[in-house]
C-alpha cells in the first residue's frame, strides 16, 4: 500500500515511439536521442484523487520528479494535480 500527500499523484510514462530511419547527411546529438513522450498513465494517487487512477494524461515534464517505489521503476512522481495536467482522458 502507497500513501501519497493530498494532490499528488504517479504517472507511468508511455513508451517512446519508434523513430524512422529518415536521417540528413548532419546530425546533432539531439537528432540520436529519443524524444520521451509527456503522456502516461496514472499508477498511484492520493485518496481524493482515486477516480483517476488508471487513466491516461498529458502532464508537464518540468512539473514532475523521476522516482522508484518497490517494483515500479522510472515512475514520475508529481506533487499537485491541478498544475501538473493539460487533460485527462477517462
Amino acid at each position: 500500500m502507497i500513501i501519497l500527500p493530498k494532490g499528488a499523484f504517479v504517472v507511468e510514462r508511455d513508451k517512446p515511439a519508434e523513430k524512422e530511419d529518415n536521417l540528413g547527411l548532419i546530425l546533432s546529438a539531439e537528432d540520436l536521442k529519443p524524444k520521451l513522450p509527456n503522456t502516461g498513465t496514472i499508477i498511484f494517487t492520493s485518496e481524493e484523487l482515486n477516480e483517476y487512477q488508471l487513466c491516461k494524461v498529458v502532464f508537464r515534464e518540468n512539473f514532475s520528479e523521476e522516482i522508484d517505489i518497490e517494483k515500479y521503476k522510472g515512475l514520475l512522481y508529481f506533487r499537485d494535480f491541478n498544475s501538473s495536467i493539460f487533460y485527462v482522458i477517462k
